[in-house]
């Protein structure tokens, strides 16, 4: 009865509206850092929504939104966030590059320049567990560069999708310094991957990230020897 009820109650319209206010809520709280913003949001638009279903799965969503928020409270893990001042007052792309790489002479590393606005970044990086995991037997460390992001969606990223750890490195330059090493390592589009091997050698790393982690693994066994 109280099925028919609602079904009478709300219109083709009125529900297909629903559906798409409850819609951009998730797609604000995927993507969205500003913990007080995406409340606003919510708070403002639940009262529209009547359907049951649609506000059970937008209070669920939200709360787990709350949940990854609270944890960011409590990010630690400072060794993977290094701060720019390792490279105050370098301006020439190579020379800051070879000062960030400097501590990890000797190991692989592998370059991940990103930023917080770019959608195929963040959905790669969503995946990069994958990698790790598939490289876990390998010496190397990951150095992720942030282009055009701000401190606060920087570590809401990094903690969102946990990359973080002994061998994971981030900086998030400032502007000048981020564009000088991507002119040098020549920076076309995001994300862009590079290799730099055991001497110090940068490569390109042209590949689909998780989908062909086969060739990724061919092409260090080769570096690795």
């Amino acid at each position: 009865m109280n099925e028919l009820h609602e079904k009478q109650h709300l219109s083709p319209t009125n529900f297909c509206a629903q559906v798409c206010m409850v819609r951009d809520l998730f797609y604000k709280m995927e993507w969205g850092t500003d913990y007080d913003a995406v409340a606003d949001e919510v708070a403002s638009t639940l009262p529209y929504i009547t359907n049951p279903e649609l506000i059970r799965r937008a209070v669920w969503q939200y709360r787990e939104f709350v949940k990854v928020k609270e944890s960011e409270k409590q990010f630690v893990d400072a060794n993977s966030l290094r701060p720019s001042s390792d490279v105050e007052g370098m301006s020439d792309g190579e020379k800051i590059l070879r000062k960030l790489i400097e501590p990890y002479q000797g190991k692989l590393i592998y370059v991940d320049i990103w930023g917080t606005w770019c959608a195929p970044c963040r959905e790669n990086l969503k995946e990069s567990w994958r990698v790790r995991e598939a490289l876990k037997d390998y010496d190397i460390v990951y150095l992720f560069l942030a282009n055009n992001s701000s401190d606060e969606a920087w570590k809401s990223v990094i903690s969102e999708y946990n990359l973080t750890g002994p061998n994971c490195v981030h900086y998030n330059l400032p502007e000048d310094q981020q564009n000088a090493i991507e002119r040098y390592i020549g920076v076309n589009g995001y994300p862009t991957y590079k290799l730099i091997d055991k001497e110090g050698v940068i490569h390109p790393l042209n590949w689909l990230h998780s989908d062909n982690l086969n060739s990724l693994i061919e092409t260090i066994d080769k570096m690795n020897k």
